[in-house]
C-alpha cells in the first residue's frame, strides 16, 4: 500500500469515528425499556458504524504491522 492510500484510509477512519461519536450522542438519555422493547430503531445503524470503524482500524493496523515487519 502506498503512503497516499494509507493517508486516505486514515482519513476515512477519522471520518467514520467522528460519525460514530455523533451517533452515540443520540443514545444519551435513552430509556433502557425502549431498547428492550425494540422501540429504538437506529441501533442497527450504530452497529453498522461500529463495524465500519472496526474494519478500518483493522486495515490500518495490518498495514502498519506489515511495514514494521518489512523494515525490521
Amino acid at each position: 500500500m502506498e503512503n497516499t492510500e494509507l493517508e486516505a484510509l486514515l482519513e476515512k477512519r477519522k471520518t467514520a469515528q467522528a460519525n460514530l461519536s455523533e451517533a452515540l450522542k443520540g443514545l444519551s438519555g435513552v430509556n433502557p425499556m425502549s431498547l428492550m422493547m425494540g422501540g429504538f430503531k437506529s441501533l442497527g445503524g450504530i452497529a453498522a458504524q461500529f463495524e465500519s470503524v472496526a474494519h478500518l482500524n483493522d486495515l490500518v493496523i495490518t498495514e502498519l504491522a506489515t511495514r514494521a515487519l518489512e523494515n525490521g
